[in-house]
């Protein structure tokens, strides 16, 4: 499980006249933690498919994420380069290595 408290909640969604009350929502519903890894899964996910990086790959980094934000060791790093990281470890162990310069064009870094 990567999200604490279960991974489930509420949610609020609609459209620019509920802004405040999403915001509001998203505030109150979510630790930190859960916060982080929900804007790094997303990360993980949009590089992944600019990269065209399998799922087993995309699952590995996710999985890394966890473990990176849990341990708080890198806590207020900046977030695509955490992920460029994850996903450059991830394809490595899965034997599906994406060059380092290809990673770090596609996210910035």
């Amino acid at each position: 499980m990567l999200f604490e408290g279960g991974g489930m909640a509420t949610d609020i969604k609609g459209s620019a006249k509920h802004d405040k009350l999403m915001k509001y929502n998203v505030r109150t519903n979510y630790s930190n933690f859960d916060k982080a890894m929900q804007k790094g899964l997303q990360r993980i996910k949009e590089f992944s498919s600019k990269l065209n990086i399998k799922d087993s790959v995309r699952k590995t980094a996710d999985g890394l994420f966890a473990i990176v934000e849990k341990s708080e060791k890198l806590k207020g790093k900046n977030l695509d380069a955490k992920v460029a990281m994850l996903l450059f470890v991830a394809s490595r162990k899965k034997d599906q290595p994406k060059q380092i310069k290809d990673i770090l064009a596609i996210t910035g870094v």
